[in-house]
């Protein structure tokens, strides 16, 4: 399965730098995504992180490996109830960057919700930590 659920959009002021900086960090999700509570590494591996949510959430727990492909920051979740990867593409536009943000289901595992109910829960959600994301880059320094 590898199922693209919803795509959202966002543009900043912010360069293209500090927002790739920021996505391939991901301690710096306890920053922009409001339910993470917990980001720790996984031995030396730079790329890969444990994440812990609120019990609520789909994921409360889940493994993130970063990759980054040319414009294309992936974020790989395995591990969790629910296994995805968010694609994050970023490239300048006339002096903003603009964010692209794609959720693919590759894994449904436990969430036996259908994908029609879960798209627009998700795509809600997630847009909602884009613009956080957005109100991070634009208002912290480098």
């Amino acid at each position: 399965m590898n199922e693209k659920i919803f795509e959202n959009e966002s543009e900043t002021v912010a360069s293209f730098e500090k927002v790739e900086n920021t996505l391939m960090d991901l301690n710096n999700l306890l920053k922009w995504v409001p339910d993470v509570t917990v980001v720790d590494g996984v031995g030396n591996d730079e790329y890969k992180y444990i994440v812990r949510r609120h019990d609520n959430a789909f994921n409360d727990y889940e493994e993130i490996t970063i990759k980054n492909e040319d414009s294309n920051i992936i974020y790989i979740s395995q591990k969790g109830n629910i296994e995805y990867n968010l694609i994050f593409n970023i490239h300048n536009d006339g002096g903003k960057t603009r964010i692209k943000q794609a959720l693919y289901i590759t894994n449904q595992g436990k969430i036996k919700l259908p994908l029609k109910i879960l798209s627009p829960i998700a795509k809600k959600a997630f847009k909602s930590n884009l613009n956080n994301l957005v109100k991070l880059v634009e208002f912290t320094r480098n």
